[in-house]
């Protein structure tokens, strides 16, 4: 099963309320620092490079994630 990373499309902000200027974030297996491979489309045909890299506006990309555990 396929899942949307919950903070994909989501603007991240600084603590003024100003969109973060090229956040990014990257993604590993629960529990370890394993890199986590994740993909642009929900067939997981795709890999994102990571990190992966909001916008100019603060947006993060959609990110698709394969079933199981994963940090952030």
């Amino acid at each position: 099963m396929t899942i949307s990373w919950p903070l994909s499309r989501q603007q991240v902000l600084d603590d003024s309320g100003r969109p973060l200027l090229v956040p990014r974030v990257f993604f590993f297996l629960g529990g370890t620092t394993t890199p986590l491979t994740v993909y642009k489309d929900a067939a997981l045909k795709t890999p994102w490079t990571q990190p992966v890299k909001a916008d100019g506006f603060g947006r993060f990309p959609r990110v698709y994630l394969p079933d199981g555990l994963y940090r952030e």
